[in-house]
């Protein structure tokens, strides 16, 4: 099956709400945050108007230098919705589906919820958070025994719940879910000033980012917010969040921090690589306020992308900064002219002239290779252009420059990658037809052994031999353990995995628009482990990580790459179960916050339970990493190999870095100026603190 492998980009893009646009809808006032097309926020007083027609002409006046994009609206009775200009914003309601969310807190005994203060939800599409900033999203008032009730809309949803100084963890509510429990945890205060050139930053970005478990769960944007005119920003975060944090400008070279706790007061944004250049037509002329885009990977941030946008003065000239060494993008615009490269930055450049020309635009229809019908929910794009929907008829008008590979994708299709003949879908009359083959879709719902305990964050992997070439497709379970994964037609061979629940092998086997409901399946017996994790003190510690990576031909980095990993958390008593481990030698993982990754090995000779009694974790050892850099980057990797989750990233601040919870054992240590390494050397002490020296020509090691 082939995989669209989803980069995650972070964009400078920021949003406005009209705090209380009145319409004539039923005498109800609806709210807004609305984005303009250059992601610039436009902001509005209360308006009252007769109709959506005159909302809407009013909202594109307050914009001024762009149209907008689209709005997100919603009040008591109308569920968010995202609306495009000149839509109804109360067309959808009243709704009859609601979301009910049950709020509660373990160490408020006796209690209720909303003993403690104002308890307040937070709860949106997750769209919506992506693109909007925390203190835009709608919130909603709980009742003091903590149920929240509010309208919901189709799609998958994000929430979160916070009363005093507890906060639940960002809970995903499935499509099909109409109810969730939002647990309340202790938390801290992430606050934040952002800085450029040591002055504040204002509109910079601090944002929350889930880590990736593989290629196929990228890295996602949990939250973000913005600072303010003298550059600050806080966001609450609970004690444990495991979360990445990422801190961005606009002309600048986004910063990726490992965990929030490692985040300093302030933080310096360097202004990054620059690449400039002269946008011209096809006749030399200049081309003033061309639109420019660029992006490239943020250092320290695994697969995470920045963006940033520019234009082009009166002379064509332009200046953008903000990127990264290594594989970035540039792409401009101007009406009908565009401009697209790939780049392979090692410093900053000068491109010279870059030329605007006007594409070739091409008439593509989408459907389906059994029936023959239009596809209507496709997406299209070329090597040069953004996705592009395609109507209802499975048409879409889209622009080539350079080259003629063409990328269609739907949900219930197989991704398609295909390389465009010359002089076909030059009218809409006859476009050139891209036939989607459906996917045989395999279903059902995976539980431990006793068949009661659904499976929790569990993964299904399917193999197949074929004449010609193998193949293998993953998915991932929901948390009730129901799963879903698009399949090619034929014999497969599926393996259900949990940490909590096991693991199972089955053969299955369908046609191409089929859809194989297996129902309720139980784990396989298997050996498993069981303890308890505790601090340097012996108290328990919840919500630690306890993983195994099983054997894997391509070895442990492509293992944990492809998401084959089984994990568990640890209760409040610090205890864990898991489960799905096969006879002979595992190799065990324990994360917590705070403290030092621990890995130790366990021997199973059957079908048998293993104690692994009480595994006590370390705060691990301090490293001070001092450097002639003023600005930049240190990367520690632990493992030596490269592997993101041994690699440890901190800013210099006044040249020195400190990095704490580095477990023990010799480790690899990089300087990064701008994403450049300038310094790269082996630590070769293996306990206590070490105190290194790493400037660009020399290292000086004491501890």
């Amino acid at each position: 099956m082939n995989t669209i492998v989803v980069r995650l980009t972070v964009f400078w893009a920021l949003a406005s709400a009209w705090p209380a646009l009145a319409l004539a809808q039923g005498e109800q006032a609806m709210r807004f945050v609305c984005l303009g097309t250059d992601h610039r926020p436009v902001s509005s007083e209360p308006l009252l108007v007769a109709s959506p027609q005159q909302a809407w002409a009013r909202l594109e006046q307050l914009a001024e230098k762009a149209p907008l994009s689209h709005c997100w609206s919603w009040n008591h009775d109308c569920a968010v919705a995202r609306v495009l200009p000149g839509e109804d914003p109360a067309g959808g309601c009243p709704v009859d589906r609601r979301l009910r969310l049950r709020i509660v807190s373990p160490d408020a005994v006796g209690e209720t919820p909303g003993s403690a203060g104002s308890l307040d939800v937070t709860a949106a599409p997750t769209d919506m958070w992506r693109e909007v900033p925390l203190s835009l999203l709608p919130t909603a008032a709980s009742d003091p025994s903590g149920l929240a009730v509010i309208p919901r809309s189709e799609g998958p949803w994000r929430v979160h719940a916070r009363v005093g100084e507890k906060l639940s963890a960002w809970r995903e509510v499935l499509p099909e879910q109409d109810a969730a429990e939002l647990v309340l945890r202790p938390s801290f205060g992430l606050g934040v000033q952002i800085t450029a050139d040591h002055a504040p930053l204002a509109r910079a970005r601090l944002s929350l980012v889930r880590p990736a478990k593989g290629l196929y769960r990228p890295e996602e944007v949990l939250v973000f917010d913005r600072a303010d005119d003298a550059g600050r920003v806080a966001l609450t975060v609970p004690e444990q969040d495991r979360s990445m944090v990422v801190v961005a400008g606009k002309d600048r070279l986004a910063t990726a921090f490992r965990r929030p706790r490692d985040v300093p007061p302030t933080v310096e944004l360097g202004t990054g690589l620059v690449v400039g250049g002269r946008a011209v037509n096809d006749s030399g002329e200049p081309v003033a306020a061309a639109r420019l885009v660029g992006s490239s990977w943020i250092p320290g941030g695994a697969r995470l992308l920045q963006r940033n946008e520019g234009e082009s003065g009166p002379d064509g000239r332009f200046r953008l900064s903000g990127f990264s060494a290594g594989a970035a993008s540039l792409q401009a615009e101007s009406g009908d002219l565009r401009f697209s490269r790939m780049l392979d930055l090692e410093g900053s450049v000068e491109l010279g002239q870059v030329i605007l020309t006007e594409p070739k635009f091409l008439w593509i229809r989408i459907v389906d290779s059994l029936r023959q019908l239009p596809v209507g929910q496709a997406k299209v794009r070329s090597e040069d252009s953004e996705w592009k929907p395609v109507d209802e008829d499975g048409l879409v008008r889209l622009p080539l420059l350079e080259g003629r590979e063409v990328f269609a994708e739907a949900k219930g299709y197989h991704y398609e990658r295909l390389m465009l003949p010359g002089g076909v879908g030059a009218t809409v009359e006859e476009p050139f037809v891209v036939a989607l083959t459906p996917v045989l879709l395999v279903e059902g719902r995976f539980f431990a052994a006793d068949g009661r305990t659904p499976a929790t964050g569990g993964r299904v992997t399917a193999r197949r031999e074929a004449d010609g070439g193998g193949g293998t497709a993953f998915g991932r379970m929901d948390p009730d353990g129901a799963f879903s994964i698009e399949l090619g037609a034929g014999s497969w061979e599926l393996q259900l995995s949990s940490g909590n629940a096991g693991t199972l092998r089955l053969d299955v086997a369908g046609s191409a628009g089929e859809t194989l409901e297996l129902g309720d399946l139980t784990a396989s017996a298997s050996a498993w482990v069981s303890g308890f994790v505790v601090d340097p003190e012996y108290r328990p510690l919840s919500r630690a990580v306890v993983s195994h990576t099983p054997p894997y031909a391509s070895g442990p980095l492509m293992a944990w790459a492809l998401g084959q990993t089984d994990s568990v958390e640890t209760n409040d008593e610090g205890y864990f179960e898991l489960f799905g481990l096969a006879p002979g030698v595992a190799t065990l993982r324990v994360e917590a916050e705070g403290f030092a990754p621990l890995e130790f090995e366990v021997r199973a000779e059957g079908l048998e339970r293993l104690d692994a009694g009480t595994v006590r974790m370390s705060h691990g050892r301090r490293v001070t990493v001092r450097s002639d850099v003023g600005g930049g980057l240190i990367v520690i990797d632990t493992g030596g190999l490269g592997h993101p989750r041994d690699r440890i990233t901190v800013e210099l601040v006044d040249r020195r870095a400190v990095v704490d919870t580095v477990p023990d054992g010799s480790f690899r240590l990089t300087v990064l100026d701008d994403g450049v390494p300038v310094c790269e050397r082996d630590e070769g002490s293996e306990t206590g603190d070490v105190d290194v020296r790493c400037d660009r020509s020399t290292t000086i090691v004491s501890g």
